[in-house]
Protein backbone atom coordinates (compact mmCIF):
# COMPACT_ATOMS: atom_id res chain seq x y z
CA UNK A 1 0.00 0.00 0.00
CA UNK A 2 3.07 2.60 0.64
CA UNK A 3 4.55 1.69 -2.27
CA UNK A 4 0.91 2.55 -4.26
CA UNK A 5 0.53 5.37 -2.49
CA UNK A 6 4.09 7.00 -3.18
CA UNK A 7 3.02 6.16 -6.78
CA UNK A 8 0.28 8.32 -6.65
CA UNK A 9 1.81 11.15 -4.78
CA UNK A 10 4.23 10.65 -7.48
CA UNK A 11 1.72 10.92 -10.32
CA UNK A 12 0.10 13.61 -8.84
CA UNK A 13 3.17 15.84 -8.41
CA UNK A 14 4.07 15.57 -12.12
CA UNK A 15 0.70 16.53 -13.37
CA UNK A 16 0.52 19.47 -11.28
CA UNK A 17 3.82 20.31 -12.08
CA UNK A 18 3.16 19.93 -16.09
CA UNK A 19 -0.17 22.05 -15.34
CA UNK A 20 1.95 24.59 -13.95
CA UNK A 21 4.70 24.73 -16.45
CA UNK A 22 1.77 25.06 -19.19
CA UNK A 23 -0.39 27.68 -17.50
CA UNK A 24 3.40 29.76 -17.96
CA UNK A 25 4.29 29.25 -21.18
CA UNK A 26 0.75 30.19 -21.85
CA UNK A 27 0.51 33.30 -20.24
CA UNK A 28 3.87 34.04 -21.66
CA UNK A 29 2.24 33.51 -25.41
CA UNK A 30 -0.42 36.23 -24.23
CA UNK A 31 2.05 38.82 -22.81
CA UNK A 32 3.22 39.04 -26.70
CA UNK A 33 -0.22 39.55 -27.93
CA UNK A 34 -1.36 42.08 -24.98
CA UNK A 35 -2.63 45.62 -26.88
CA UNK A 36 -0.62 48.20 -26.20
CA UNK A 37 -1.63 51.42 -24.09
CA UNK A 38 -2.83 54.05 -25.77
CA UNK A 39 -0.73 56.80 -27.33
CA UNK A 40 -0.71 60.46 -25.17
CA UNK A 41 -2.81 63.03 -27.51
CA UNK A 42 0.61 64.94 -28.55
CA UNK A 43 2.58 61.69 -29.47
CA UNK A 44 0.86 60.34 -32.59
CA UNK A 45 3.31 58.42 -35.21
CA UNK A 46 2.16 57.45 -38.53
CA UNK A 47 4.01 56.83 -41.87
CA UNK A 48 4.84 60.23 -43.56
CA UNK A 49 3.45 60.68 -46.79
CA UNK A 50 5.32 61.71 -49.66
CA UNK A 51 5.84 64.83 -50.53
CA UNK A 52 6.03 66.70 -54.00
CA UNK A 53 7.38 69.81 -54.20
CA UNK A 54 7.46 70.69 -58.01
CA UNK A 55 8.68 74.53 -57.80
CA UNK A 56 11.66 74.66 -59.70
CA UNK A 57 13.98 77.32 -58.05
CA UNK A 58 17.12 77.79 -56.29
CA UNK A 59 17.27 76.67 -52.53
CA UNK A 60 19.71 77.77 -49.60
CA UNK A 61 20.85 76.69 -46.37
CA UNK A 62 18.80 79.74 -43.61
CA UNK A 63 22.11 81.45 -41.72
CA UNK A 64 21.10 83.77 -39.07
CA UNK A 65 22.73 86.18 -36.91
CA UNK A 66 20.40 86.82 -34.10
CA UNK A 67 16.84 85.31 -33.14
CA UNK A 68 14.54 85.16 -36.83
CA UNK A 69 11.10 85.77 -37.26
CA UNK A 70 8.70 82.86 -37.20
CA UNK A 71 7.10 82.29 -40.91
CA UNK A 72 5.28 78.32 -41.51
CA UNK A 73 3.47 78.61 -44.78
CA UNK A 74 0.59 76.28 -45.49
CA UNK A 75 1.45 74.43 -48.40
CA UNK A 76 -1.46 71.55 -47.93
CA UNK A 77 -4.38 71.92 -46.03
CA UNK A 78 -6.99 68.63 -46.41
CA UNK A 79 -7.18 64.97 -46.11
CA UNK A 80 -3.82 62.48 -45.58
CA UNK A 81 -2.75 60.84 -48.62
CA UNK A 82 -0.03 58.80 -49.80
CA UNK A 83 1.67 61.48 -51.82
CA UNK A 84 0.87 65.01 -51.68
CA UNK A 85 1.74 67.97 -54.17
CA UNK A 86 2.71 71.27 -52.13
CA UNK A 87 1.71 74.61 -53.92
CA UNK A 88 2.83 78.05 -52.72
CA UNK A 89 0.10 80.21 -53.18
CA UNK A 90 -2.50 81.61 -50.98
CA UNK A 91 -5.55 80.04 -52.38
CA UNK A 92 -5.13 76.38 -50.33
CA UNK A 93 -6.44 77.41 -46.86
CA UNK A 94 -9.48 80.14 -48.08
CA UNK A 95 -11.62 77.50 -47.51
CA UNK A 96 -11.10 76.86 -44.00
CA UNK A 97 -11.16 80.81 -42.74
CA UNK A 98 -13.78 81.97 -40.71
CA UNK A 99 -14.67 85.38 -39.64
CA UNK A 100 -13.75 86.55 -36.28
CA UNK A 101 -16.50 85.36 -34.69
CA UNK A 102 -15.38 81.77 -35.04
CA UNK A 103 -13.23 82.42 -31.70
CA UNK A 104 -16.31 81.37 -29.69
CA UNK A 105 -16.98 78.82 -31.95
CA UNK A 106 -14.43 76.78 -32.10
CA UNK A 107 -11.11 75.84 -29.81
CA UNK A 108 -7.72 76.61 -29.88
CA UNK A 109 -4.57 74.01 -30.64
CA UNK A 110 -3.32 73.85 -27.18
CA UNK A 111 -7.14 72.21 -26.37
CA UNK A 112 -6.91 69.54 -29.08
CA UNK A 113 -5.62 66.47 -30.18
CA UNK A 114 -2.97 67.70 -32.63
CA UNK A 115 0.08 65.32 -33.98
CA UNK A 116 2.70 67.22 -35.17
CA UNK A 117 5.17 65.73 -36.77
CA UNK A 118 8.85 66.38 -38.71
CA UNK A 119 10.18 64.08 -41.63
CA UNK A 120 14.14 64.14 -41.98
CA UNK A 121 14.37 62.21 -45.08
CA UNK A 122 12.19 64.64 -47.24
CA UNK A 123 12.80 68.09 -48.51
CA UNK A 124 10.90 70.45 -49.63
CA UNK A 125 11.02 74.57 -50.28
CA UNK A 126 10.09 77.73 -48.17
CA UNK A 127 10.15 80.90 -49.21
CA UNK A 128 12.60 83.34 -47.42
CA UNK A 129 10.31 86.14 -46.03
CA UNK A 130 11.66 89.18 -44.57
CA UNK A 131 13.88 89.97 -41.50
CA UNK A 132 14.26 92.84 -39.25
CA UNK A 133 18.28 92.81 -39.53
CA UNK A 134 17.89 92.82 -43.18
CA UNK A 135 15.20 95.80 -43.22
CA UNK A 136 17.20 97.59 -41.29
CA UNK A 137 20.25 97.36 -43.46
CA UNK A 138 18.14 97.94 -46.77
CA UNK A 139 18.32 93.72 -47.80
CA UNK A 140 15.65 92.16 -49.37
CA UNK A 141 15.53 89.20 -50.71
CA UNK A 142 14.29 88.38 -53.90
CA UNK A 143 11.17 86.06 -54.38
CA UNK A 144 13.00 83.54 -56.53
CA UNK A 145 15.14 82.82 -53.07
CA UNK A 146 14.20 79.85 -50.90
CA UNK A 147 15.27 77.64 -48.25
CA UNK A 148 15.85 74.24 -48.15
CA UNK A 149 13.14 72.91 -45.79
CA UNK A 150 12.16 69.46 -43.70
CA UNK A 151 8.25 69.16 -44.23
CA UNK A 152 5.81 68.99 -41.10
CA UNK A 153 2.98 67.36 -41.10
CA UNK A 154 0.18 69.49 -38.20
CA UNK A 155 -3.26 66.55 -38.06
CA UNK A 156 -6.18 67.09 -35.79
CA UNK A 157 -6.91 64.21 -34.47
CA UNK A 158 -10.06 64.90 -31.97
CA UNK A 159 -13.73 65.23 -33.13
CA UNK A 160 -14.23 68.77 -33.73
CA UNK A 161 -13.32 71.65 -35.49
CA UNK A 162 -10.21 74.02 -33.98
CA UNK A 163 -8.14 76.88 -34.64
CA UNK A 164 -4.84 76.18 -35.96
CA UNK A 165 -3.58 79.86 -37.18
CA UNK A 166 -4.09 82.87 -38.60
CA UNK A 167 -4.72 84.83 -41.55
CA UNK A 168 -2.24 88.16 -42.03
CA UNK A 169 0.43 89.14 -43.77
CA UNK A 170 0.47 85.59 -45.43
CA UNK A 171 -0.91 82.85 -43.64
CA UNK A 172 0.72 81.91 -40.18
CA UNK A 173 1.20 78.99 -38.05
CA UNK A 174 1.75 79.88 -34.40
CA UNK A 175 4.75 77.25 -34.51
CA UNK A 176 8.59 78.31 -32.81
CA UNK A 177 11.50 76.51 -33.63
CA UNK A 178 13.69 75.94 -30.60
CA UNK A 179 17.19 74.76 -29.66
CA UNK A 180 19.63 73.79 -27.27
CA UNK A 181 21.72 76.56 -25.98
CA UNK A 182 25.41 75.76 -24.23
CA UNK A 183 23.80 75.00 -20.76
CA UNK A 184 21.41 72.55 -22.47
CA UNK A 185 18.07 74.66 -21.86
CA UNK A 186 15.87 74.62 -24.31
CA UNK A 187 15.65 78.36 -25.68
CA UNK A 188 13.04 79.91 -28.85
CA UNK A 189 15.94 80.99 -31.98
CA UNK A 190 12.82 82.09 -33.83
CA UNK A 191 10.04 84.88 -32.76
CA UNK A 192 6.50 85.19 -34.00
CA UNK A 193 5.48 88.06 -36.19
CA UNK A 194 3.98 91.42 -34.35
CA UNK A 195 0.91 92.50 -36.22
CA UNK A 196 0.76 96.60 -36.54
CA UNK A 197 -3.30 96.09 -36.10
CA UNK A 198 -5.64 93.79 -35.70
CA UNK A 199 -7.38 94.34 -39.00
CA UNK A 200 -7.70 91.37 -41.53
CA UNK A 201 -6.17 88.64 -39.22
CA UNK A 202 -9.10 86.11 -39.68
CA UNK A 203 -9.09 82.26 -37.82
CA UNK A 204 -7.87 79.60 -39.99
CA UNK A 205 -10.13 75.99 -39.08
CA UNK A 206 -8.77 72.80 -39.50
CA UNK A 207 -11.58 70.09 -39.25
CA UNK A 208 -11.20 66.56 -37.78
CA UNK A 209 -8.89 64.38 -39.84
CA UNK A 210 -7.57 67.12 -41.56
CA UNK A 211 -3.87 68.00 -42.01
CA UNK A 212 -1.45 70.56 -43.13
CA UNK A 213 1.76 70.51 -44.48
CA UNK A 214 4.34 73.47 -43.53
CA UNK A 215 7.84 73.30 -43.86
CA UNK A 216 10.60 74.17 -41.12
CA UNK A 217 13.34 75.58 -42.99
CA UNK A 218 17.27 73.79 -42.12
CA UNK A 219 19.29 76.24 -40.45
CA UNK A 220 23.19 76.20 -40.73
CA UNK A 221 25.74 77.23 -37.98
CA UNK A 222 29.16 76.67 -36.06
CA UNK A 223 26.93 75.52 -32.90
CA UNK A 224 25.98 71.86 -33.28
CA UNK A 225 22.89 70.84 -31.02
CA UNK A 226 19.20 69.47 -31.22
CA UNK A 227 16.50 71.38 -32.17
CA UNK A 228 12.57 70.85 -31.69
CA UNK A 229 9.28 72.42 -32.95
CA UNK A 230 6.41 73.48 -31.16
CA UNK A 231 3.22 75.41 -30.68
CA UNK A 232 3.49 78.75 -28.93
CA UNK A 233 1.06 77.96 -26.48
CA UNK A 234 0.69 74.07 -24.72
CA UNK A 235 3.11 71.82 -24.50
CA UNK A 236 3.07 70.30 -28.13
CA UNK A 237 6.39 69.59 -29.42
CA UNK A 238 7.99 67.69 -32.63
CA UNK A 239 10.55 64.97 -32.01
CA UNK A 240 13.76 66.27 -31.54
CA UNK A 241 16.46 66.07 -34.19
CA UNK A 242 20.41 67.10 -34.22
CA UNK A 243 21.18 70.81 -36.36
CA UNK A 244 23.65 73.75 -36.17
CA UNK A 245 22.65 77.28 -36.18
CA UNK A 246 24.41 80.36 -34.87
CA UNK A 247 25.54 80.85 -31.29
CA UNK A 248 23.83 83.93 -31.59
CA UNK A 249 20.22 82.89 -32.53
CA UNK A 250 19.12 82.89 -29.03
CA UNK A 251 19.38 86.87 -29.06
CA UNK A 252 17.03 89.04 -30.32
CA UNK A 253 18.49 92.64 -32.13
CA UNK A 254 16.23 94.58 -29.75
CA UNK A 255 16.25 96.01 -26.66
CA UNK A 256 13.66 97.96 -24.90
CA UNK A 257 12.30 98.48 -28.37
CA UNK A 258 15.40 99.70 -30.17
CA UNK A 259 18.24 98.15 -31.52
CA UNK A 260 20.61 96.85 -28.93
CA UNK A 261 24.38 98.05 -28.42
CA UNK A 262 25.35 93.97 -29.14
CA UNK A 263 23.76 94.35 -32.42
CA UNK A 264 24.66 97.85 -33.55
CA UNK A 265 28.51 97.02 -32.71
CA UNK A 266 28.15 93.72 -34.53
CA UNK A 267 26.94 95.26 -37.25
CA UNK A 268 29.74 98.30 -37.67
Amino acid sequence: MKKRTKGLQFNTYLQITSLSLFLAFFLTLLSFHRIPPPNNAFDYKSSFPTIIDTLNVPTLYRTRKWISVADYDILYLGYEKDSIFVQHNDSIYKKNTRYYDAYDKYKGYHEAKIQLEIDLSQEIKEDTGMEWDEMSNNIFNTDSEYYKSYPVIIKNHGKKPIIIGYTGYGEQLPLILEAKDQHGEWKAIEEQPTYMCGVGIDPIILNPQEIIITGVKIYQGSFETELRLGFKYGNIYSRTFKGSIHPNQFKSIFQDGEYSEEYLEAEK
